[in-house]
């Protein structure tokens, strides 16, 4: 006789007809947000399926568990993200008045962080511990910086070691926007900090004969 992990696994179906997609969708965008704000042990698919307004059947009839909402929540959410990120940088990537363009993209940055902060925060936790989340993690970082460098050089930005350059700049990036949000140091000077990370950003991505 099959477990019940087994029989679930093998009822899974991929929605065809609008109102099921619709279904799995509403499933979806309810249990990316309840595990994320109530945090993924504190969560069942009991607790999903009410806010969805679906028996809990029905979650089972399009996920295997509530891991699996959660990979379908996150690709949901990176397909919606990295666009508009990319689209921004696209933007503000400027040689003229390169500083105030960059400087606008670190906000734009720091606002997408305070956007998804529950979010972030129980994906860094989980990441730790599961190596589906960290996998989803390495993965969305990846769509994202290894498309950067590309856009540089559409701007005439083609500097050596580009690659290895984005990543540096991407990972202080992502430590400042950390700090501003989720760990403020009272002693930091955060308008500081802030141009010190982009006269780093300007010296990579330009070069020593055009820092400031």
């Amino acid at each position: 006789m099959k477990s019940d992990t087994a029989l679930k696994s093998d009822s899974i179906r991929e929605p065809q007809q609008k109102r099921s997609i619709a279904k799995k969708k509403r499933i979806t965008e309810a249990g990316i947000q309840l595990l994320c704000e109530k945090g993924y042990y504190n969560t069942t698919t009991v607790d999903i399926a009410k806010a969805a307004h679906v028996s809990t059947g029905i979650v089972y009839s399009y996920f295997k568990d509530k891991k699996d909402i959660l990979i379908s929540g996150l690709d949901m959410l990176s397909e919606q993200a990295v666009a508009p990120l990319l689209a921004t940088f696209q933007e503000k990537l400027n040689l003229s008045d390169f500083l105030e363009h960059m400087e606008d993209l670190l906000d734009y940055f720091v606002d997408f962080h305070i956007k998804f902060q529950s979010m972030h925060q129980e994906l860094g936790a989980l990441a730790l511990s599961d190596p589906d989340v960290n996998a989803f993690m390495v993965k969305f970082e990846k769509s994202l910086v290894n498309t950067l460098p590309n856009i540089c050089i559409s701007h005439g930005i083609d500097v050596p070691n580009m690659y290895e350059k984005i990543h540096i700049a991407f990972d202080m990036v992502e430590n400042y926007c950390h700090e501003v949000v989720f760990y403020p140091d009272e002693a930091m000077d955060y308008v500081v900090y802030k141009q010190e990370i982009l006269s780093c950003i300007h010296y990579l991505l330009l070069g020593s004969e055009h820092a400031k």
